[in-house]
């Protein structure tokens, strides 16, 4: 469980993919890595990169609840490179965008995209005001192959996916 008040088994999806990566990487390797994502909104600081680095086999990162915003302080909140392990994301609120240049497989099922000026509550608003850009999309995929289910997209004034290369 990653739950950034300290009562998880991590406070960040940072900390647990180097610990796995780096110190547990021989047992991890070419395995599925299931994260579950306590409620409250997770910070991934300069955004989120997963690239052949990561030798899962699979990694899955969930909401515990419906209440679950990931946000970044970069414009990118997420980036999915050539070699990294098929990814799913479920049940999550996602405040910046998500770059798809190659993977074997992305899933994005139950996810909402909001732009930056959707109201998600008065700390978070405050803090994301003018921190990036309101004329990217959401979704941007220029290779690999990403599935969308259920998905939400809200006030993303440049429209909310770009596909340039690969599959959606």
């Amino acid at each position: 469980m990653i739950d950034p008040s300290g009562e998880g088994d991590y406070t960040t999806v940072h900390e647990a993919l180097i610990l796995v990566s780096k110190q547990f990487r021989d047992e991890y390797t070419g395995k599925e890595l299931q994260m579950w994502l306590a409620a409250g909104e997770h910070s991934w600081a300069g955004g989120l990169v997963l690239d052949a680095n990561l030798t899962l086999s699979r990694l899955h990162i969930s909401a515990a609840s419906n209440d679950v915003l990931i946000a970044s302080d970069a414009s990118t909140l997420l980036a999915v490179h050539a070699g990294a392990p098929p990814l799913k994301l479920q049940g999550l609120h996602l405040s910046g965008q998500v770059r798809i240049y190659g993977g074997d497989d992305v899933e994005l099922l139950n996810c909402s995209f909001r732009g930056a000026n959707v109201a998600l509550g008065r700390r978070l608003e405050a803090a994301r005001v003018g921190a990036r850009s309101t004329s990217t999309r959401a979704l941007f995929i220029s290779g690999g192959h990403v599935t969308l289910d259920a998905a939400l997209f809200e006030d993303h004034a440049a429209g909310a996916i770009e596909v340039s290369g690969g599959r959606l």
